[in-house]
């Protein structure tokens, strides 16, 4: 299976919600493609100047192609994830997100052209990162982690990031169809 075709076939069902950037280059990293969402909600009285609420959701998906993935570029992604992405991306370098800030999803995905080992997704599926900021007042964020072993046509993902496994797995099943 072509890593390059199952990536555009991604980014078509992202395109139309979210801005994509190709390539895309964060903290000397470069990445194949960069997605993030932005919305926000409020309910206003008359006039907007009466807001009795307004909440903000973002999203924001890197993807990488690699040949293979090994416990040290894992441990990177989620250093990574860690280190930079939540506090830049989420908290903006401020110690709690804005007060709209509702939730923020930061996803990783490694589209990976060869088999995996039993490890290897062991230690996917048990990568846990989510913060709620001041008893969820400011909101939460939460880190996940998509893989797509293109060798055994499988997806794997986090504990946060099962619920977005089935488009994967939809686009999985259509390469292989076009393969077959």
């Amino acid at each position: 299976m072509d890593a390059e075709r199952f990536l555009n076939d991604v980014l078509k069902r992202y395109e139309a919600s979210f801005d994509i950037e190709r390539p895309y280059e964060y903290h000397n990293r470069r990445f194949d493609a960069y997605a993030h969402l932005s919305a926000s909600s409020e309910k206003y009285v008359l006039v907007k100047s009466a807001t009795l609420w307004r909440t903000e959701n973002f999203e924001h998906v890197f993807f990488e192609k690699t040949e293979d993935l090994d416990e040290g570029k894992l441990d990177d992604i989620v250093l990574l994830m860690r280190e930079h992405m939540e506090p830049e991306l989420v908290r903006e370098g401020r110690k709690y997100p804005g007060e709209d800030h509702m939730m923020t999803f930061l996803s990783y995905v490694v589209i990976c052209e060869k088999k995996m080992s039993p490890e290897i997704i062991s230690k996917i599926r048990r990568i846990n990162f989510g913060r709620s900021y001041l008893l969820t007042f400011r909101g939460r964020c939460e880190a996940h982690i998509i893989v797509a072993d293109l060798e055994e046509g499988k997806i794997y993902t986090n504990r946060y990031g099962r619920y977005m496994s089935a488009m994967y797995e939809d686009v999985m099943k259509k390469q292989q169809a076009l393969i077959s």
